[in-house]
């Protein structure tokens, strides 16, 4: 049997890549990298908290890394309590929690205390304890970028009292866990739990084949790294669209004028899918988009 043709590329073959081939790194290799990490992780934290309590005799205790999906996450810490996300998501990320009890006991040491557990937990926290939270969540944010080696401290992006709000249950990444109990001046301990999904934790450490190096995979959860990342894509702005009967086209003339309403809000498109909405405006002379949604930025379960 004979082709009809010749298949015919569009463009130029792309040549070979070792990049596009690297392997992904897996989820031993990352609970091993993070383990590998964990003394300076204890370090760090233990340093930023006695400076935050004034004691230098604070000791951080973090056993191992667990590997959990969002349900069991979700079982582990408190529902409502004090929860940090900190760093960037995709360029790293990480949450950090207190139940509300380890809260108080930490704004006590703050101000001087033992650092006792209440004997009943108020309705809302008090003010006292509020700009201790700001403060804790300002040296965990020093600490993990630390102890991981990050070029920087790792800013607070949000706080809330509501860990559904910083991490759904039906989160579908897989997630690691660090359960790090603190104890400040030989008082009775109190704890913060950290959570990174793999994605993010494969960021912040760097992981390439087990190496220290800033990985360069082509993956997925990674759109903007390297190889994919420096690829043009064509976007289409959809400034207006018109409809015409076929008697109308068939008799168009130069010169004729056709009216085009220009819509408030105009779809970014990337091929077929809308990426974005944005209003049109001027910059500088020319034509210009101020965006006003991201499809990838609204809590849409559709959304990966």
């Amino acid at each position: 049997m004979k082709s009809p043709g010749f298949l015919v590329a569009e463009r130029a073959l792309a040549q070979h890549s070792d990049r596009l081939g690297a392997r992904a790194v897996s989820p031993k290799e990352l609970v091993g990298s993070l383990s590998e990490a964990l003394p300076r992780l204890q370090t760090a934290i233990s340093q930023e908290l006695g400076d935050l309590t004034g004691n230098s005799k604070t000791n951080i205790t973090i056993e191992k890394v667990e590997r959990m999906g969002a349900p069991k996450v979700h079982r582990v810490i408190d529902q409502v309590g004090i929860h940090f996300l900190l760093g960037t998501r995709g360029a790293g990320e990480m949450l950090a929690s207190l139940d509300r009890t380890s809260a108080l006991m930490l704004t006590d040491q703050v101000f001087g205390g033992a650092g006792e557990a209440p004997a009943h937990l108020p309705d809302r926290l008090p003010a006292a304890a509020s700009l201790t939270m700001v403060r804790l969540g300002e040296a965990m944010g020093r600490a993990l970028g630390k102890g991981l080696d990050y070029p920087c401290a790792l800013p607070i992006a949000r706080q809330d009292e509501v860990l559904g709000k910083l991490l759904p249950a039906g989160e579908d990444e897989m997630l690691l866990l660090l359960r790090a109990e603190v104890l400040v001046g030989g008082n009775a301990p109190w704890h913060i739990i950290i959570t990174i999904r793999e994605s993010e934790a494969e960021r912040l450490l760097g992981c390439s084949d087990g190496s220290n190096a800033r990985s360069q995979h082509g993956d997925r959860r990674r759109p903007d790294g390297t190889p994919f990342g420096g690829m043009p894509l064509t976007l289409t702005a959809v400034l207006a669209e018109l409809q015409l009967p076929v008697s109308r086209l068939a008799n168009l003339q130069p010169g004729d004028t056709l009216p085009l309403p220009i819509r408030a809000e105009v779809p970014l498109r990337l091929g077929a899918v809308d990426i974005a909405r944005a209003q049109p405006g001027c910059e500088n002379g020319q034509i210009a988009l101020r965006l006003t949604r991201v499809a990838w930025n609204e809590g849409n379960p559709k959304n990966d």
